[in-house]
C-alpha cells in the first residue's frame, strides 16, 4: 500500500471543467508511472524512462507559461503555430504508454492465472507495436521477457 501514499493526484481527481488542467495531469501521470517500481521489474525501464521523458516536455512546455498552458487544450493551441511541437509530440507518445500500461494491467487483473508477462504482451500488440519500427520492436521483446526474471 505505500505506493498509494506516494501519488500527489488520482486521473479521476483532474479537473475537467474547463479543459484538461496540465499541472493535474502531470501530477497523476507521474503518480501512474511509479507504479512500475511496485512491480520490481527492470524491464519496464525502458518504458518508464520514455513515459518520464514525456511528461518532462509537458512539463517544460506548461512551466515556460502556466497561465497560457492551463489546460492540455491551451498547451496544445499555443505549440501548434510551431516548427517543432515536442509537448505535443510528448503527450501523443505519453497517452499511448498510457493506453499501454491501462491495458496490461487490466488484462492481469482479469486474468490472475496468466503470467504479467503475457498480459504486457498482448497489451503491447494491441497498443503500441503499430507505432514502432523494426529497431524498437526487440527491445520490447527483451523487456518482456525479463519479466520472468
Amino acid at each position: 500500500m505505500a505506493y498509494f501514499n506516494t501519488i500527489k493526484r488520482s486521473f479521476a481527481d483532474v479537473d475537467l471543467s474547463n479543459g484538461i488542467d496540465t499541472n493535474e495531469f502531470l501530477e497523476a501521470t507521474e503518480g501512474m508511472v511509479k507504479i512500475f517500481d511496485v512491480i520490481g521489474s527492470t524491464a519496464f525501464g525502458f518504458v518508464q524512462n520514455d513515459m518520464n521523458g514525456n511528461i518532462k516536455r509537458l512539463r517544460l512546455r506548461y512551466e515556460s507559461n502556466p497561465e497560457k498552458n492551463d489546460t492540455l487544450e491551451h498547451l496544445l493551441e499555443g505549440e501548434s503555430d510551431e516548427s517543432k511541437r515536442l509537448a505535443t509530440e510528448g503527450l501523443l507518445w505519453l497517452i499511448r504508454a498510457l493506453d499501454f500500461t491501462a491495458k496490461g494491467l487490466t488484462r492481469s487483473l482479469d486474468n490472475p492465472d496468466e503470467e504479467l508477462t503475457y498480459s504486457f504482451s498482448v497489451a503491447y500488440e494491441t497498443t503500441l507495436r503499430q507505432y514502432h519500427n523494426f529497431l524498437v520492436r526487440p527491445v520490447f521483446a527483451v523487456s518482456r521477457y525479463a519479466l520472468y526474471k
